[in-house]
């Protein structure tokens, strides 16, 4: 509650099981907070799909933000994100920067690296805006409008692993003609995957989610995915990977600064131990979905 703008509406959903402790607090809040709407609901269905479209279903305003349980929001963050959408009616999509909240811990620095790799990859400058091709669903800003008048959703069946929901999201923006603009003073605190356990886990889930995210790709037309240039034009899928890479390692040389050589051969070790995780997934995904066309991304993962 403590923003420099106050949202008219706030929006817990828990999944599956009720929260007694967070609904008592979302009564207290509503106590000391008339003007503005509070609810607390959950979904019986497992997986954030479900939970993030029972979410927009309750939504009453026009624009809806996302956060997640494990994140905090900067002092500004909806203030940004309401002068964004006031200044800019033309912008219908806002993402924003998101940090790491424990500061030398291996994982979440790998976290931030991909995030932060992803958004500048994936962006591209138009009349000195910065947009990007992916949405981060712990810092993000729609029109609810956008939504419901072109179905947009989050795609369900990535309920099964909690993974590429958010991509595929995007996915179906780029489809509706929808930019997402890229804010990095909208920020949010990320206070996830702080132990090697959740971290082998997610990369397993990311492999295992492959099978649905290759399929879904295929159903889309207008946005040129890498998935479509690896099939249509090997050349500039190489060039792209270059420059990816160069990218990598300058996002990564701003994040390392001042670590020393133990911590960054921890790092090193952790990130393979990762890759090697999603490879195990992804071989599961194969055996399990044998039908699906994996040529697509076989240079990626050098199978």
């Amino acid at each position: 509650m403590k923003q420099k703008t106050v949202p008219q509406e706030i929006i817990v959903v828990d999944n599956y099981i009720k929260n007694s402790k967070i609904q008592n607090l979302m009564v207290d809040l509503q106590r000391h907070n008339r003007n503005i709407f509070l609810k607390y609901t959950t979904c019986n269905k497992r997986g954030t799909s479900f939970v993030r479209n029972k979410g927009i279903e309750s939504a009453k305003n026009e624009i809806i933000a996302f956060i997640d349980d494990d994140c905090t929001a900067d002092y500004q963050w909806i203030n940004r994100m309401v002068e964004h959408f006031k200044n800019n009616p033309q912008h219908h999509a806002l993402v924003g920067k998101s940090v790491r909240g424990y500061q030398n811990n291996i994982f979440s620095l790998l976290d931030e690296i991909a995030i932060r790799t992803a958004y500048v990859e994936s962006s591209y400058k138009e009349r000195k805006s910065t947009f990007v091709q992916f949405i981060d669903t712990k810092n993000f800003a729609i029109s609810k409008n956008v939504l419901i008048s072109n179905k947009i959703h989050f795609d369900e069946q990535f309920a099964k692993y909690n993974m590429f929901d958010d991509y595929d999201l995007a996915f179906q923006l780029a489809e509706a003609g929808t930019q997402i603009k890229y804010d990095e003073e909208m920020i949010v605190t990320h206070y996830g995957r702080e132990t090697a356990l959740k971290h082998f886990e997610r990369n397993i889930r990311i492999g295992l989610s492959l099978s649905i995210y290759y399929s879904k790709l295929l159903t889309y037309q207008k946005n040129t995915t890498l998935a479509f240039l690896y099939d249509k034009n090997p050349k500039l899928m190489r060039a792209i990977e270059v420059r990816n890479k160069e990218i990598q390692s300058r996002e990564q040389k701003k994040l390392l600064l001042n670590k020393n050589k133990w911590f960054l051969l921890q790092l090193q070790f952790w990130k393979q131990i990762g890759r090697i995780a999603i490879l195990s997934g992804y071989w599961m995904s194969r055996i399990m979905h044998p039908h699906i066309k994996w040529e697509y991304h076989k240079q990626e993962y050098q199978l």
